[in-house]
């Protein structure tokens, strides 16, 4: 992707991700983040989930793999073990693997990643995608990440943000829109080209936070 703002910090070979539904209507998101905590804890998989939710409550995950420089990349196989190890809580239903011919942008809404930074709206991002581009397919989501820690805890990350089915060839016009929004990172997962990436800000300003780029 040609653009001066980010760099590709973190990249994978292939795109692994597995879609699994809620076994009851919806799901508090805090309740889903405390989930993909305690699966992180009992797999020793880092795990990235993209939760589809209508504000508090949700109905849908969507496990990934998400590159990173500090914790490294799962192979599918554990990320299947773990995804598997969720489903069989009875909570939730696997809907197994998803392939597009396309693909899917997650930018979050936050500035950097202290809670009492910026938060931008959905409204916004609207705002900034249509000066690019005239047709948008997604919705908004809860971006959770859970990491390993030496104790057998778990580290985990939550903001709101924007999930988007699209052309790899608009790629540049994310990168732009997550600059508008203040973003360290984001993640492309192209499944056109066989690729998972996580793109972190250069230039002044930049910063890795959590081990995430």
């Amino acid at each position: 992707m040609s653009t001066s703002a980010y760099r590709e910090a973190a990249y994978a070979p292939g795109v692994w991700a597995h879609q699994l539904d809620s076994t009851s209507p919806s799901v508090p998101v805090a309740v889903i983040a405390d989930e993909i905590t305690a699966l992180t804890c009992r797999t020793g998989v880092p795990m990235t989930a993209y939760v589809r939710t209508t504000g508090t409550a949700a109905w849908q995950i969507v496990l990934v793999r998400d590159p990173s420089v500090t914790h490294g990349t799962p192979e599918p196989r554990e990320c299947e073990r773990a995804a598997k190890n969720l489903a069989a809580t009875g909570r939730w239903q696997s809907r197994g693997q998803l392939a597009r011919a396309s693909a899917l942008v997650a930018i979050g809404l936050r500035e950097g990643y202290a809670p009492g930074n910026q938060l931008h709206t959905l409204a916004e991002f609207e705002t900034l995608h249509f000066r690019h581009l005239p047709v948008w397919v997604g919705g908004p989501a809860e971006l959770i990440s859970a990491r390993p820690l030496p104790d057998g805890g778990a580290r985990t990350y939550r903001e709101p943000g924007v999930l988007t089915f699209t052309d790899p060839e608009n790629l540049p016009a994310f990168a732009a829109i997550a600059h508008d929004l203040g973003q360290h990172r984001f993640v492309v997962h192209d499944w056109l080209a066989g690729w998972t990436v996580a793109y972190s800000r250069t230039g002044q300003g930049a910063y890795l936070d959590a081990g995430e780029a």
